[in-house]
């Protein structure tokens, strides 16, 4: 299946951790990180159990299933929040709940680049991180294929994401998800959407429904708060411009929904970037 597989920066860059770092996880934390230490260590805990993070590795850590964080003395570390565009990736991608290590001495030459992460994001280490206006372009590549590189690793080692139950059936909705992915921002009828796939409407919500495991509506309301979460982060925008460029006409609207799909107000998520 051919996808869309580009990634979404969210924040990123160097921070040195202290005890006050440690904290329980929330809605701000749904996202996919990495971190790649210099010093110290943290522990971070996942539904799947406690991790010790430390010097000389890379590290995965699905954020959606993130319980803790923790930090005793303190820990230079290096780091990327990102989310892949495409939906599929990122439903395969939450199936892993634990964290992933990679020894720096197998990827020597993509640490090079990891380190530099700081100069793509403004404001590395506080919570008014966002990406640089002009980042360096080659070094905005570099850390797009070291990304992609880790999720094709854990794609291809990690059981819970290898294997999909029915290739033909997400083939069959791909011409569908195309149009989802361009015109979400509209919110387009069911029975348009379905047309593209030349299907009857309850036929295709339920295929959807059994391939994605969210609703059609469901998949467009999400890439919607998706893009206005990344649009929030980067703190040069007012909630009431986020609210038109992700396509709700009534920001008063917009706030509820968006508290209630991540649990906070928008004004929360507004240039608040912390690893």
């Amino acid at each position: 299946m051919i996808e869309n597989f580009s990634l979404n920066l969210l924040a990123g860059g160097i921070h040195r951790t202290s005890p006050s770092w440690s904290k329980a996880s929330d809605r701000l934390d749904h996202c996919y990180k990495c971190y790649l230490p210099e010093s110290g260590s943290a522990k971070i805990e996942t539904s799947a159990g406690i991790y010790t993070i430390l010097p000389d590795r890379l590290y995965f850590i699905p954020g959606f299933h993130l319980v803790r964080q923790s930090c005793e003395r303190e820990m230079l570390v290096h780091w990327v929040h990102f989310t892949p565009e495409s939906f599929y990736l990122h439903r395969r991608l939450h199936r892993i709940r634990e964290v992933v290590a990679w020894p720096l001495k197998d990827l020597r030459w993509l640490a090079r680049d990891f380190f530099r992460v700081s100069e793509v994001f403004e404001n590395p280490g506080s919570d008014r991180n966002r990406l640089r206006p002009d980042p360096p372009l080659d070094l905005v590549c570099r850390l797009e294929a070291i990304l992609m590189y880790l999720v094709a690793d854990l794609l291809q080692n990690c059981p819970e994401v290898a294997g999909e139950s029915d290739p033909g059936g997400m083939e069959r909705l791909k011409p569908a998800i195309d149009f989802m992915d361009a015109n979400y921002r509209s919110n387009p009828p069911l029975a348009i959407v379905a047309r593209q796939a030349r299907m009857a409407a309850n036929y295709f919500h339920r295929l959807f429904k059994r391939e994605m495991a969210v609703t059609p509506f469901d998949y467009m309301e999400s890439r919607r708060l998706d893009e206005a979460r990344r649009l929030l982060g980067d703190g040069r925008l007012s909630v009431k411009e986020v609210a038109g460029l992700a396509g709700y006409e009534n920001p008063l609207y917009f706030s509820r929904v968006f508290r209630r799909h991540f649990g906070s107000p928008p004004s929360t998520f507004r240039g608040s970037r912390v690893p």
